[in-house]
């Protein structure tokens, strides 16, 4: 009987070796998916532009800026574009959680993000998590037991 406690016990210890091998192999891929999902969005919130923005840039109206602004795109301040964050969660044993937008949003941000009847909406958020998604998953099959 002794011989058979020692061979469970041994084996436990192989998977459980194997499991934690998995899971930081796991923990890899979430942090480059945070990385581009974070770089994503924010690419997305400066490369996008509005249509009252490329007619002030053109001169064809005027507001605050005139039509000395630098871009026609949604980013004035860069207090939107700074407060995205990204970062992941590991605190169970085999549950690995990957996070990036803003924490507590001001409402200013949704209403660029989501759009208004008068606002398109950018869907920064929406356009990072489909450009991750092939990342993610090419990562996994990666993973080696």
């Amino acid at each position: 009987m002794a011989k058979k406690t020692d061979l469970s016990r041994g084996l436990r210890d192989i998977l459980k070796k194997i499991a934690d091998d998995v899971t930081n192999q796991a923990h890899t891929v979430a942090i480059n998916v945070e990385l581009d999902g974070l770089a994503s969005m924010r690419q997305h919130i400066d490369e996008d532009t509005t249509d009252w923005g490329k007619a002030r840039q053109g001169g064809w109206v005027s507001g605050k800026a005139g039509p000395s602004r630098p871009s026609a795109g949604r980013r004035e301040t860069d207090e939107m574009y700074n407060k995205v964050i990204a970062w992941t969660d590991w605190d169970e044993p085999r549950r690995i959680e990957i996070h990036w937008g803003w924490e507590n949003p001001e409402a200013y941000f949704l209403y660029q993000e989501h759009g208004t009847d008068k606002i398109r909406g950018m869907e920064s958020l929406h356009y990072s998590l489909h450009a991750t998604i092939p990342l993610l998953e090419n990562g996994l099959k990666r993973i080696k037991a």
